[in-house]
């Protein structure tokens, strides 16, 4: 029987490759995510690359807008624009489904060119085992990983953090600077104009006191 499943090389090395692809992308979103839920609970010190840009991008929005008014949306914006490489999460998501449904698309091949070959019907068992094995492993993987679900509690301990402590810290750094270096005080200079006049009325002052001592030596 395993034979008869073999006898077409060329799909099934495809359709295995495809639920392979399928099975290892979910396993690799949750184990990301699980990380990064991980290390929220130590966001003052990590080292994490993705959520020290995500800081690092709060206080640059926090220094231009004074402040963030609405701290989950931004976690919202940040969270669904993850990405790992050229890859996005909600991409390499869709595309270990698209991988599950050719893997399927192909086993079905497989079985048609089987029949058409004249096989006897017990051929086609395997194809329908690695069907059946292979969508019952992806639901429970899915339902054991819990994307959405880790997705949700990622955005909960983000904007935990970034309000009720980061922005703190942003607003004390802030008030600190101002007290240590306040602002200069801007000095208006007079325009060019204005000195033109007043220099020429400080040059009819002189000549009016020099003709009226003129007169009083003569």
């Amino acid at each position: 029987m395993l034979n008869a499943f073999w006898k077409h090389p060329r799909i099934c090395v495809l359709l295995l490759a495809f639920l392979g692809i399928s099975f290892l992308l979910r396993v690799f979103l949750g184990a990301v995510l699980g990380v990064l839920i991980r290390e929220t609970e130590n966001m003052a010190s990590t080292k994490n690359r993705v959520l020290r840009q995500c800081k690092s991008k709060f206080a640059n929005c926090f220094a231009l807008n004074g402040g963030v008014k609405n701290v989950s949306v931004f976690v919202e914006k940040f969270v669904e624009r993850l990405h790992f490489g050229p890859f996005s999460v909600e991409g390499l998501y869709h595309f270990s489904g698209q991988s599950m449904l050719l893997g399927i698309t192909l086993a079905g091949v497989g079985i048609c060119v089987t029949l058409a070959e004249g096989d006897p019907l017990p051929e086609i068992l395997p194809y329908f085992m690695v069907v059946f094995g292979s969508l019952y492993l992806f639901f429970a993987l899915s339902s054991a990983i819990d994307l959405a679900g880790r997705k949700r509690i990622l955005k909960i301990q983000l904007v935990d953090y970034l309000e009720n402590h980061f922005s703190g810290h942003l607003k004390q750094s802030k008030e600190d600077l101002e007290r240590i270096a306040p602002p200069r005080k801007t000095v208006e200079l007079m325009p060019i104009h204005d000195r033109e006049k007043k220099t020429e009325s400080v040059q009819v002052t002189e000549e009016e006191l020099e003709a009226l001592l003129k007169e009083f030596l003569a």
